[in-house]
């Protein structure tokens, strides 16, 4: 897939966490490290345990403790995924 589509990225937002979103977990697991982004998708897909509120950035860290139980990272070692990650994105 690298070859096909270098500057690929995806993109996880709270729905991930849901119960019933084992598609979206499976899919989380096969997703490269270097293409992974997480993003809050405010005010929408508030992650498990605030559904039914309206999301906000602030919910993103809910988004990154998840994710970094579900790809056995560290917090810190995921922040530092996401944020080289980010960069590339926005050239920076």
């Amino acid at each position: 897939m690298d070859s096909l589509f270098p500057n690929l990225f995806i993109g996880f937002c709270g729905n991930v966490t849901y119960k019933k979103a084992q598609d979206l977990r499976d899919t989380l697991a096969i997703v490269r490290d270097s293409q992974l982004l997480l993003e809050t998708d405010a005010p929408y897909l508030s992650p498990e345990g605030l559904r039914g509120t309206t999301n906000h950035p602030a919910n993103i860290s809910h988004l990154y403790d998840f994710v970094a139980q579900q790809k056995n990272l560290s917090l810190p070692a995921l922040q530092t995924l996401i944020e080289t990650n980010f960069k590339k994105v926005y050239g920076l």
